[in-house]
């Protein structure tokens, strides 16, 4: 499985944080729009994520649910026909939730960083420092730690959980 380092954070500035990863890659970013729809597995998490143009992948993750910079292994299959795909999981598998986004993609060297605007949740930024097959966990770690820190991340900020897990809480009812 492919491994990286990640954090997810709310933002309170996302024009300002866009303005920043403008300057710091000498580019605006490529914006589209993400359906991710989350299938009912026993370990880690099972996604199926088509974008504005209808290209679908298959994603399935392992990561703790910390706040930190975490290790996230993971795994991607391109998928021919999603909306057939979503079919036969969702009547196998069952649907746990979907989330849709407005995402843009920056890359710096081994690093993609993501500012998602997310229905009915808000604004965030993801990073993940795709680790190489031979590259430390602390030398990714490191990667991680420069440019939260160029960015003004704060550990106030970083969230535990996917979005899946935010919209779920938030489609709660009020306890009584």
């Amino acid at each position: 499985m492919n491994r990286n380092i990640e954090i997810k954070a709310r933002l309170t500035n996302i024009r300002k944080t866009k303005k920043s990863l403008d300057n710091i890659t000498g580019n605006p970013g490529i914006t589209f729009e993400q359906h991710d729809t989350f299938f009912d597995v026993k370990t880690g998490r099972l996604k199926l994520r088509v974008d504005s143009q209808g290209h679908g992948e298959l994603i399935y993750y392992e990561r703790p649910d910390d706040a930190g910079p975490t290790l996230s292994r993971y795994t991607v299959c391109p998928v021919n026909e999603p909306e057939a795909v979503r079919e036969v999981l969702s009547a196998a598998l069952g649907v746990v939730g979907q989330v849709h986004k407005t995402r843009t993609l920056y890359l710096l060297g081994q690093t993609r960083v993501h500012l998602d605007r997310v229905d009915d949740l808000g604004d965030f930024i993801e990073i993940e420092v795709v680790m190489e097959p031979d590259q430390t966990e602390s030398k990714a770690r490191e990667i991680m730690s420069g440019l939260t820190d160029l960015l003004g991340i704060n550990n106030d900020d970083l969230i535990n959980c996917a979005y899946v897990d935010l919209v779920k809480a938030s489609a709660q009812p009020p306890c009584s």
